[in-house]
């Protein structure tokens, strides 16, 4: 029992961390205030898209994740 304690306030401490990290950034805040979106999926949809910049359209954010065909790519 003491190994699943240890384990579960590790999981406080590193929640804690990540919260405090993402308060810091503007751009996970701003991810934030949409409905559903943590600071765990803002921080990794910025690590993916570190420069959003280099995709013209949202439909090519999608393909570089793999999550929607290129878009002339059939199937």
């Amino acid at each position: 029992m003491q190994a699943r304690w240890d384990i579960l306030a590790r999981i406080v401490a590193l929640d804690s961390r990540i919260r405090s990290v993402a308060s810091q950034h503007a751009t996970v805040r701003l991810l934030k205030t949409t409905p559903g979106v943590g600071p765990i999926t803002a921080m990794t949809v910025v690590a993916a898209f570190d420069d959003a910049t280099r995709f013209r359209r949202s439909s090519s954010a999608g393909a570089y994740l793999g999550l929607t065909p290129r878009r002339y790519e059939s199937g």
